[in-house]
């Protein structure tokens, strides 16, 4: 119903919690559990003052001593940019304890921490098992607070998953050994100095392959019991997530050289794909898996494909299924036209404009090899919608004199203000053109 309100905040999956804090601006994602009793605990820190005011280094060990890590923002005063944004970053995070101090009532910090005059924030910690400061230079205040609030290397577990997915790092280095191996303290030490060395570039986290569901991580990756130990690297973004494996040899000596060949891009993506299937003369729906969708889609001719990347449990796959395949016979014998379809739960492909969030997603692919138009449809589930975009797509033809032979119409239905308004069997709708 609330299309727009659930872009507006990235709302991807049901349910979904979000927390607001004074105004729409100052938004976070819910963090906590899913009974009621964790809801209520969750929502009354939540609701506590976002800073904690602090004068001297002994209140702000009793919070370290409490809770591992906390954050001194130290100020000329409330009103400065730095505060500003400092106590909004404390009321979205969910890392240790937000201190601050305003003008002269920090004296005694800034000495103690060794902060000259101006607006700083520090970290101070003992994960390593002495304290640890740590004074903010060229970053910002989320990614300083998501490099300082978790230990050089993080153990994976139930209770500190939270904290990895949430924090503005989006770009993990997991080591996967288990500690029972003779080979583990070693491992682990190469490891935690490697992310000693990259603090606030990447998280570092150790995944421990027989702990409490953890093998849904080494499934995910496709690393079997007999590849352990060993590690990855998972890159998340807007466009999707993004897993790439460490290769063959020592790993202690090639961590580093990992981490150097995923920096400078010489290493590509791992992708799932189930083996390619024959060819099925009688299947109106081509079947595509990630081995065969560069060929099939981008390398293949000049006509239009629409692929469906759907989930075999998704309701609304199952659905549109028979409109597919209705779909896919009416143009079974039009070269020009293909109708695909690609289980994304075992297959996985690398392109930058197709960005799978939810199932179905369907995409259409226009033009010529090596350089196709690529656009997410967004219209009526129905044959009828389908057949249209078919049909009027610039390759076969754009209704409008103004368009270019390069032209996409993408369907958008029911009440989007774009251009180029038709009526089509009673049905209301936009069309877009997407010309070069």
């Amino acid at each position: 119903m609330e299309t727009e309100l659930a872009k507006r905040f990235k709302i991807e999956g049901f349910p979904t919690l979000k927390f607001f804090r004074g105004a729409a601006s100052v938004v976070s994602d819910y963090g906590g559990g899913r009974t009621a009793s964790e809801i209520v605990s969750w929502v009354t820190k939540k609701s506590a003052p976002a800073t904690i005011p602090v004068t001297t280094k002994a209140e702000v060990s009793d919070a370290v001593e409490a809770g591992s890590v906390a954050f001194v923002g130290l100020f000329t005063s409330a009103d400065s940019s730095l505060s500003t944004i400092f106590t909004a970053s404390a009321g979205a995070s969910e890392a240790g304890a937000f201190m601050v101090a305003y003008g002269e009532a920090g004296a005694a910090l800034r000495s103690a921490y060794g902060v000259g005059e101006g607006d700083a924030v520090v970290a101070v910690n003992n994960f390593e098992g002495q304290p640890n400061v740590v004074i903010m230079e060229g970053t910002s205040v989320d990614l300083f607070v998501s490099a300082n609030s978790l230990p050089y290397v993080v153990a994976f577990s139930q209770e500190t998953v939270s904290k990895i997915f949430a924090g503005a790092i989006k770009t993990h280095y997991l080591l996967f050994a288990s500690p029972k191996a003779s080979s583990y303290e070693g491992l682990l030490s190469a490891f935690r100095t490697l992310a000693s060395k990259h603090v606030g570039e990447l998280l570092f986290v150790s995944v421990d392959p027989s702990g409490d569901g953890n093998d849904k991580i080494l499934q995910y990756f496709g690393i079997t019991d007999d590849k352990v130990p060993t590690a990855a690297i998972v890159k998340m973004a807007e466009a999707g997530m993004k897993k790439y494996l460490f290769g063959e040899g020592d790993l202690i000596k090639g961590m580093s050289a990992f981490l150097d060949s995923f920096k400078d891009g010489s290493i590509k993506p791992s992708l799932k794909s189930a083996p390619v299937p024959a060819k099925d003369a009688t299947s109106s729906v081509r079947v595509l898996v990630g081995k065969s969708f560069d060929a099939e889609i981008l390398a293949g001719p000049e006509k239009i494909s629409l692929v469906e990347f759907y989930a075999p449990w998704c309701g609304h796959c199952k659905a549109l299924a028979p409109v597919w395949d209705e779909l896919g016979a009416a143009y079974k014998a039009d070269t020009s036209v293909g109708i695909f379809k690609m289980d994304a739960t075992e297959n996985e492909i690398d392109h930058p404009e197709v960005n799978i969030k939810g199932f179905p997603t369907i995409v259409a692919f226009v033009g010529a090899p090596g350089s196709k138009t690529v656009v997410e449809y967004d219209g009526a589930r129905e044959l009828k919608a389908f057949k249209f975009v078919v049909r009027n797509h610039g390759a076969r033809g754009c209704p409008l004199a103004t368009c270019a032979p390069q032209v996409l119409l993408t369907l958008l239905y029911p009440t989007r203000l774009l251009s180029h308004p038709f009526i089509f069997q009673g049905i209301p709708f936009q069309a877009r053109c997407r010309c070069s």
